[in-house]
């Protein structure tokens, strides 16, 4: 049975404004995963011609069911006048007009049953997506984050000067603040071989971050993912960047982003020095702080220089920082998100300003297996490197299995003669 036809727009060309200009390349990805068996899935990324453009949807049917056939030739071949495209959840019509319905980054699934001659989303235009784009740069959340970008790219060009340099008590205080920090992501490793795993949030001129990555060393190496709002700040940062640092452009609260950070990839500490007062929602900035933290990890909420020096730069500027940090153990609780894996570990407010928040995940994969995503024998190098032996058949994870850490790591065991 086909879909629905809803009623034709009456000239869908007229749809798009008349001051459009067309931005060039229409980048998008093309899937099919309907059912259990990935067998049958398929993900391809696809540059429309600029010839299809102004041509009909069905054009871009035919290659979906043509490269799907040629990507399974073993299984039964599909045909067009069975299967219809969808962007959004709703489908599109065969003789809609590509650019009118399609704007970059879309997502068009490979759906069963007839295709409409025309779909719910016939009327989507660039200029309609122009004005969605429009009202969504006028939210609170953009405008505070404009003034943000604002703010310090401006102070990036200052970076370099004599008159940013750390004071020798500043600068002191973070080397323990690295030092505690580093210590803390080692608790939920077990010393079981693997790069230590810190997200660096709202990292600024990257002091804290350079730091952090200065502790690794040959056995207990450091890796630092490290996140700014302000573009011009991460190219400063990026000019002197140690090996074991990655410096992106971006908001906390949209993490965890597999296509920059990597599918499945976690953190031991999530950081936020100098940072949560800043954000537009705690609330958010926490929840995928949450996300990005393995079993047994934390959030770390500092300040070097102490929560009344925060509170002296908000009064200067309250819209650069809407909020000052909690003063209490009270207020820590009030920001995690009601049903949000993290709670308080330790309350310091003394400098430096240090909160803790420990993940409560109870269930995470072995600890370091996800490191060794991209080998063809993950749990056999991890069962090697954890053993020393050669695993035997095949291999199933307990909690109890030798070497193999659940949820929050277990600590090392004492040396021999020490309880």
């Amino acid at each position: 049975m086909g879909l629905p036809d809803v009623k034709a727009p009456k000239d869908v060309k007229g749809s798009v404004n008349e001051s459009y200009v067309d931005p060039g390349k229409l980048k998008v990805t093309l899937r099919m995963n309907d059912g259990s068996d990935e067998s049958w899935h398929m993900c391809v990324k696809l540059t429309i011609p600029k010839k299809w453009k102004p041509g009909p949807v069905s054009k871009l049917l035919s290659f979906a069911v043509d490269t799907w056939n040629s990507k399974h030739a073993q299984l039964p071949p599909l045909t067009s006048e069975s299967w219809h495209l969808q962007v959004n959840g709703q489908p599109i019509g065969t003789d809609d007009v590509i650019r009118d319905v399609l704007r970059p980054s879309d997502v068009i699934l490979l759906k069963p049953g007839k295709a409409p001659s025309h779909g719910k989303v016939a009327k989507r235009s660039y200029a309609n997506v122009q004005q969605m784009e429009e009202a969504l740069k006028n939210t609170p959340h953009a405008r505070h984050n404009a003034h943000q970008k604002e703010c310090y790219d401006a102070a990036s060009t200052l970076y370099s000067k004599p008159m940013c340099e750390l004071r020798p008590d500043v600068a002191e205080t973070l080397d323990r603040l690295a030092e505690r920090i580093v210590e803390r992501a080692a608790q939920n490793r077990a010393e079981d071989g693997f790069a230590l795993r810190i997200f660096d949030a709202g990292c600024g001129a990257g002091h804290l971050t350079k730091k952090l990555a200065a502790l690794s060393t040959e056995k207990r190496k450091v890796e630092v993912i490290a996140v700014d709002l302000s573009p011009r700040t991460i190219e400063y940062c990026n000019r002197n960047k140690p090996a074991n640092v990655k410096y992106e452009v971006g908001d906390v609260g949209d993490y965890p982003h597999p296509s920059r950070i990597g599918e499945g990839v976690t953190f031991d500490v999530v950081v936020f020095h100098a940072c949560l007062q800043h954000v537009f929602s705690p609330l958010k900035a926490l929840q995928a702080a949450s996300r990005l933290l393995r079993g047994g990890g934390a959030v770390i909420i500092a300040q070097a220089q102490g929560r009344n020096h925060a509170d002296q730069l908000r009064v200067k500027d309250p819209q650069l920082q809407p909020r000052g940090l909690p003063a209490s153990p009270e207020d820590v609780e009030e920001l995690i998100p009601e049903g949000c894996p993290l709670e308080l570990a330790s309350f310091k407010d003394e400098i430096p300003y240090v909160v803790e928040l420990k993940s409560t995940k109870k269930f995470e994969e072995a600890i370091g297996f996800k490191d060794l995503m991209a080998d063809e024998d993950p749990l056999g190098s991890f069962l090697r490197k954890k053993t020393g032996k050669e695993p035997s058949g095949p291999e199933k994870l307990e909690d109890t299995a030798e070497g193999v850490v659940f949820g929050p790591a277990r600590p090392p065991k004492p040396p021999a003669g020490k309880e």
